[in-house]
């Protein structure tokens, strides 16, 4: 899939045509899901930037959404159809893909950038180099040995039995929906009921799909959500240069 892309003659370093960028990702992705029924919601930052900014978070500089994995798995079989300049890249579209979870990007750029707990670690050191880290400690003691483990066990036997895990729990059958690969991984679980029902939330020019009971979500994820955090904490944390 990566040989896809196009080649490349601009670097782009500004947030704001960062944010541009990912917002017309949104709106591309948005239209496809509800032209071929797919259901999603804003989820973690994304959503929160809904409710308290009505769009994107200032400082925040991604876009962040969640779907049902009945919707997910379409959306793998129906992503050669997507709109031009999109592409989902998944484990299944491209071996060489780094996580579990699927990302919607532009062809015209490129980021320079418990059980299922561990085979969610094991799923990033198969695919991290050796002797590289923030300290000569982890560089050179912490991190080679369970990196060499998880090469040697490989990329697509790790993916496979976190698959084959996470699918052993549909959710015809559970009271509860969590998402498993993004940042709070366990923490982000919830009755079912309350995930099932979703509204349209203005965000920026335009409705999106978000999830009734966000109110319960952010609370759970970030506490009291409407407080801004102190100044010298509203910064990205992603840092990346397209």
């Amino acid at each position: 899939m990566i040989n896809e892309f196009k080649s490349f003659n601009q670097r782009v370093e500004d947030t704001s045509k960062i944010k541009e960028i990912s917002l017309e990702l949104l709106e591309n992705f948005d239209k496809f899901c509800r032209s071929n029924g797919l259901k999603y919601t804003l989820t973690q930052g994304t959503l929160l930037g809904a409710v308290r900014h009505k769009g994107i978070i200032p400082w925040d500089d991604d876009i962040d959404v969640a779907m049902y994995r009945e919707d997910y798995d379409k959306l793998i079989h129906l992503s050669k159809s997507m709109p031009d300049n999109c592409v989902f890249i998944s484990h299944e579209t491209d071996k060489k893909y780094s996580r579990l979870y699927g990302r919607i990007c532009n062809k015209n750029y490129l980021s320079v950038d418990k059980k299922l707990r561990i085979l969610r670690q094991m799923y990033i050191f198969s695919n991290s180099a050796l002797f590289k880290g923030t300290s000569f400690l982890r560089a050179y003691i912490i991190k080679p040995l369970p990196i060499i483990l998880c090469k040697i066990i490989g990329r697509n036997t790790i993916y496979n039995m976190f698959y084959n895990t996470v699918n052993k729990y549909k959710s015809t059958g559970s009271n509860t929906l969590a998402i498993l690969t993004g940042e709070y991984v366990f923490k982000e679980n919830f009755p079912k009921a309350e995930y099932l029902e979703l509204i349209d939330m203005p965000f920026e020019k335009n409705n999106r799909m978000c999830i009734r009971e966000y109110d319960k979500y952010l609370s759970k994820i970030y506490g009291d959500y409407m407080k801004l955090p102190p100044e010298d904490k509203r910064v990205n944390r992603h840092n990346f240069t397209l």
